[in-house]
């Protein structure tokens, strides 16, 4: 159903990446990388077939990880940026948004419908231009 919807996910935990990767192909999300190596990630995304959303992990424990959504921002910018965050992070909501990040979950705590309407309100104006915006109204619209 959203196949036309293109994610990447970052996280230095391969299995995180690759558990989410598996809940979001099995609904029809197009997953088109994931990755345990943030600071490789921009030199990773093709130009040809960027991805809508970038869920990526950030944290104040992380070395780097606002540097890196910055660059991916500044190079990137019309993709939109999920950052994954603990429970207690230690980063402000100001720095998210001053990266660079449009929106975000708590990763210990986040039901994976969260994160699921998270990436559909990102993607909120690639549903409408789809004409998928009627769908909703079917009994069972997520799978």
């Amino acid at each position: 159903m959203y196949s036309y919807i293109k994610i990447a996910i970052v996280d230095s935990h391969l299995a995180w990446c690759e558990a989410m990767a598996g809940y979001l192909s099995e609904r029809s999300f197009t997953v088109l990388m994931y990755s345990d190596n943030p600071p490789a990630v921009p030199n990773l995304l093709d130009p040809s077939n960027l991805p809508d959303i970038i869920i990526i992990s950030c944290s104040g424990m992380q070395p780097g990880s606002i540097t890196i959504i910055r660059e991916l921002k500044t190079r990137f910018p019309s993709i939109k940026l999920l950052a994954s965050v603990v429970f207690g992070h230690n980063l402000s909501k100001e720095t998210l948004t001053g990266a660079g990040v449009d929106g975000w979950i708590v990763k210990t705590v986040a039901d994976p419908w969260a994160v699921m309407l998270q990436i559909l309100l990102l993607c909120m104006p690639k549903i409408i231009r789809q004409g998928a915006i009627g769908r909703f109204s079917d009994p069972d619209p997520l799978p």
